[in-house]
């Protein structure tokens, strides 16, 4: 329900100016960061830039954060549209997408850096179809031509890989750090903040392991098919009542009664699963601004329960 202004460079804001006059700072970073259903002037970017502008300081504020962006598309962004613009700082938050499984409508089940980008003319199909009703219809046909999934799988599947490994999140990191540098801006890294849905839990992981091997065992003996035997299930779920791949393999094989029972289930523990995993990212931030003497915005802990 908030609008948002955009600038020639497609970024939340004013339009940069054309000549760098002062001290420019660059906010690199997803929803969080862009401010996704905050009011422009209560983004932490425009209160940033307003305590800085009050201490006398002449500096210009860039919020180059995008909606949806992992570290993958990060690195795309800063080589092709911020390093041109000359930053003194860049500050990178990235971390809140990259272990999740799904890309919004979109999914693939592919890793960020794996999927193929769609051609031009699907592109401006799809950006047609988004803005006019009278073709909405023609969603479904437009994605089936490019290949892509139409989304009705979304979230009802179970998916192995993450957007972005853990592997590749802190080699994608050290890129922008280098990159960034490498241009003369310095550099500043954030975690990501977020609390658990209430009632969530965290999965304790021996157990979440093993209760996913024993589906995985179902899955294959199923064959693509719905497991219509669901003991090695049912053996899963009482092991980890919350294992994603034993309750989506289970809904595939329920009444349509329960199965929204079950998907509703899954995508709690997936979120549960999700937001563990983000634990370990944030871990793999401090120790990377550790290594290069780089300052650390710590936000996990500043908004955890009971923070600040």
């Amino acid at each position: 329900g908030v609008p948002l202004r955009l600038n020639s460079l497609g970024f939340r804001g004013t339009e940069p100016e054309a000549r760098k006059s002062g001290f420019r700072i660059v906010i690199m970073g997803a929803s969080p960061a862009l401010g996704w259903g905050v009011r422009e002037e209560d983004t932490y970017a425009d209160l940033l830039r307003k305590r800085l502008k009050a201490g006398g300081k002449p500096v210009e504020l860039i919020n180059a954060s995008v909606i949806g962006y992992s570290s993958f598309q990060g690195l795309k962004l800063l080589r092709k549209t911020v390093l041109p613009l000359s930053p003194d700082l860049v500050v990178i938050t990235y971390g809140v997408n990259d272990p999740d499984k799904y890309r919004f409508f979109m999914d693939s089940g592919l890793c960020d850096k794996d999927v193929k980008p769609a051609s031009p003319f699907i592109s401006a199909a799809a950006r047609a179809v988004q803005f006019s009703r009278a073709i909405a219809l023609y969603t479904r046909l437009v994605r089936r031509l490019a290949g892509m999934p139409s989304g009705d799988g979304h979230g009802r599947i179970f998916r192995e890989n993450r957007r972005v490994s853990e592997e590749d999140f802190s080699a994608n990191l050290q890129q922008l750090a280098a990159a960034a540098r490498g241009s003369g801006a310095r550099v500043v890294f954030a975690t990501s903040p977020f609390t658990l849905p209430p009632g969530a839990k965290r999965p304790g992981w021996p157990v979440r392991a093993e209760a996913d091997a024993l589906a995985a065992q179902a899955e294959k003996a199923c064959a693509g098919k719905p497991c219509r035997d669901q003991a090695l299930l049912k053996r899963a779920l009482a092991l980890d009542p919350g294992s994603p791949r034993a309750l989506f393999l289970l809904a595939a094989s329920s009444r349509a009664e329960e199965r929204d029972s079950l998907l509703k289930k899954a995508g709690l523990s997936e979120l549960e699963d999700c937001m563990a995993a983000l634990e370990r990212y944030n871990q793999a931030v401090r120790r990377l601004a550790g290594d290069l003497g780089a300052p650390l915005c710590d936000l996990e802990k500043e908004f955890s329960p009971g923070g600040k």
